[in-house]
């Protein structure tokens, strides 16, 4: 995402019709705690 050309990106939102591995919370909840321009949020089947 940091290669992505203007407009900026500054969400990502990842949606699954199941649910996300605590790895990959685990992932996600660091990148956002890192305090970088993107922030990711994760959908799973009981947001959608």
């Amino acid at each position: 995402m940091e290669l992505w050309q203007p407009p900026r990106v500054d969400d990502l939102i990842i949606a699954t019709t199941w649910r996300f591995t605590v790895d990959a919370i685990s992932l996600v909840e660091q990148h956002n705690q890192a305090d970088r321009a993107l922030h990711i949020h994760m959908w799973s089947d009981s947001h959608l």
